[in-house]
């Protein structure tokens, strides 16, 4: 025993440190008690966010059967829409086949007249003496033409509708898709005996299909997209506009025609629709050339057809305008620079009443006219908007 310490002392301390630990335990007890209910409490949130992951698997699986379900129904459309599209196709080449036939049926019963008239006048020169039965006769060819004119006139009614009647089975909008060939300029900064190679800068990305699909090829997957009609690179002007050539006379009857070009730059619109342009005149030249666009093209038709009617019946005017950013530029006014405002009349209908029209009766007037408007935008594109993407130039043709 240490000197100075008796046994009750030593007694009382290891009370007191029997205190210290119990008391040590206490808490001990308490943390873990605690511990243990923090645990049960995560416990209870871990079975709860169970819970609600079954249920919202339950619902992803019904969502998944829906999304089958209208899968199926999906399919089950696209097969009628595509019976429905081969019986409008094969209505369409019905139509096609009566409108060839009219100018054969108008032509053989214009051959039956005029046969049937030279006989008349045979026999009436073989019996002038008698002028009545020669007024008699007269008067019947005169009846017989007269009803010839007005079957021609019948028939000619019914050649315009029905080539109407075509125009709208084709589709009131149609969009075309053509393809043009790889110049050397899509080398980029490559060497040009890349052109066309696989992966180079002008790897060929677009297939033609057929004359109605396009594939283009991407990163993932290829895409497949369906039009109207496809021109392949190796399809000419000539073909083009073969196909938008029957509007022309959808514009002599009276309705609006509308033929726009969309595309990136240098993706072939101006060589489209007004021509090759390896010149800064655009080839523009009064007798046809190989690769004049639709514009020429179609203002030759439409003066072809307007020459076969009676003089004065119809007259032309031209406008050459500009759109940039919603703002109208006249580029055969005094002052291209000028913004004109789009009006819409108490018919709904829209017009721009303040542009320049000049009257036009030849293919040569109007093409001046396009000539002087594509000079007068590269006057004003410097300081305006150095040929932007979102400038446009459109060409009008008005027929009173």
């Amino acid at each position: 025993m240490p000197l100075g310490l008796n046994q009750t002392d030593l007694i009382s301390m290891r009370i007191k440190e029997n205190d210290l630990k119990t008391r040590a335990k206490d808490e001990r007890i308490v943390a873990l008690e605690t511990e243990n209910a923090m645990l049960y409490l995560k416990l209870a949130q871990l079975q709860n966010s169970l819970r609600m992951s079954r249920q919202e698997t339950s619902h992803y699986e019904r969502m998944l059967d829906h999304e089958k379900s209208y899968r199926h129904e999906s399919a089950q459309t696209c097969v009628k829409l595509a019976s429905i599209v081969k019986n409008l196709r094969e209505e369409l080449a019905d139509v096609r086949c009566r409108v060839q036939s009219i100018p054969e049926c108008i032509a053989s019963e214009y051959d039956n007249i005029m046969s049937e008239i030279e006989k008349r006048n045979q026999l009436v020169k073989s019996h002038y003496s008698g002028m009545t039965d020669l007024q008699r006769k007269l008067m019947e060819l005169e009846a017989a033409l007269q009803g010839a004119n007005e079957r021609h006139a019948r028939e000619k009614k019914r050649r315009r509708d029905l080539h109407n009647t075509l125009m709208e089975l084709r589709g009131n909008i149609r969009v075309h898709c053509r393809v043009r060939p790889l110049m050397n300029f899509d080398t980029g900064s490559e060497d040009i005996s890349t052109l066309g190679r696989p992966y180079s800068q002008s790897e060929v990305v677009t297939h033609v299909m057929d004359d109605e699909n396009v594939c283009v090829q991407t990163a993932k997957h290829n895409k497949a997209f369906e039009y109207e009609r496809v021109y392949s690179p190796l399809e000419n002007q000539e073909a083009v506009f073969e196909e938008v050539q029957p509007m022309i006379t959808s514009l002599l009857d009276g309705y609006n025609v509308c033929i726009m070009a969309y595309g990136q730059t240098g993706s072939g619109k101006t060589h489209t629709m007004i021509g090759g342009h390896k010149n800064e005149d655009y080839n523009l030249t009064t007798e046809p050339q190989p690769e004049e666009g639709v514009i020429p093209r179609a203002v030759r038709q439409l003066f072809s057809i307007i020459s076969e009617k009676p003089a004065d019946t119809h007259t032309v005017e031209v406008s050459v305008v500009e759109v940039y950013n919603n703002d109208i530029r006249d580029l055969l006014g005094n002052d291209p620079k000028v913004r004109h405002d789009v009006v819409t009349s108490s018919d709904g209908s829209l017009s721009v009443p303040t542009l320049t029209s000049r009257a036009v009766g030849t293919v040569d007037d109007v093409m001046s006219l396009v000539r002087h408007g594509l000079k007068a935008r590269r006057e004003i594109s410097t300081l305006i908007h150095e040929h932007s993407s979102r400038a446009h130039l459109v060409v009008m043709l008005t027929i009173h």
